[in-house]
């Protein structure tokens, strides 16, 4: 009893079907930051990007297990910019902050219960 929709795979066929779908979920990613940047550049003056990546276990996973290629897709889309990935922590007053780089005067006025995790594009001059 064959169903003539099914095709035959191979053995390394279905061992590639799940890089596919990594790729997939990469590529998706990649996407949705790059079209975050360009309406953030059309709609402000702040030449900074940030993209929290999302609490979500699962999809927290495929950011973290895939870090390294999703930075180097958008340097090659972005190529005289800055991209990294970093805790950033928001301040009573709203605004992002990088914990490592902050004086420690001013941690008391961090929220640590609002770390998250962010991939940041910086198109700042101070980069080229």
């Amino acid at each position: 009893m064959s169903n003539t929709n099914n095709l035959p795979m191979t053995r390394s066929q279905l061992i590639d079907l799940i890089n596919y779908k990594n790729k997939e979920k990469i590529e998706e990613i990649v996407n949705q930051i790059y079209n975050g940047v360009i309406n953030h550049a059309k709609h402000s003056t702040e030449p900074v990007y940030h993209h929290e990546i999302p609490r979500t276990f699962t999809i927290n996973k495929v950011y973290l297990e895939n870090m390294n290629e999703i930075l180097d897709n958008l340097k090659i889309l972005f190529p005289e910019c800055n991209i990294t990935h970093t805790l950033l922590s928001k301040g009573i007053d709203g605004k992002l902050y990088d914990i490592a780089k902050i004086n420690d005067n001013i941690l008391p006025l961090i929220n640590s219960t609002l770390n998250n995790s962010y991939i940041v594009i910086d198109w700042t001059m101070n980069f080229l």
